[in-house]
């Protein structure tokens, strides 16, 4: 299986960590390679999958209710690893941070929330507050 994993100009092989996510669906058989997605000379028919790795989420470790999350779409974003208060009645948001893709449904129709501890999925439930 082919698959392109679409990122910025800014990170052309990968955000960091990503030998990480490259070993890993090597090891899964996958014939995987990062292209920029303003790139011209990307066939994007020719891939069996294409994957798409922003924009992305930034959030505490623990969060509820969508309290402490930053959208962003740029790895440079001034805005990233300080702390903010996103409403005066919620507390100041502070690392450990969590960085994960914006799936846009997420807005209007909710997301699964996965608890893992030691490794292991130990709970899932869905979480549906369209609008965060």
């Amino acid at each position: 299986m082919t698959a392109l994993i679409v990122t910025s100009s800014t990170w052309p092989t990968g955000e960091p960590g990503a030998e990480e996510l490259d070993r890993s669906l090597a090891a899964r058989g996958m014939d995987a390679r990062w292209v920029c997605w303003d790139d011209s000379a990307v066939d994007w028919a020719a891939a069996d999958l294409v994957a798409v790795r922003s924009p992305a989420v930034v959030k505490p470790r623990i969060g509820a209710g969508g309290a402490g999350v930053l959208v962003v779409d740029d790895p440079a974003d001034p805005r990233l690893g300080q702390e903010f208060r996103d409403h005066p009645e919620l507390p100041t948001a502070r690392g450990p941070w969590i960085v994960q893709p914006l799936v846009e449904s997420v807005r209007t129709e909710g997301r699964p929330s996965v608890f893992v501890l030691d490794g292991r999925a130990i709970s899932e439930l869905e979480v549906t507050e369209p609008g965060l």
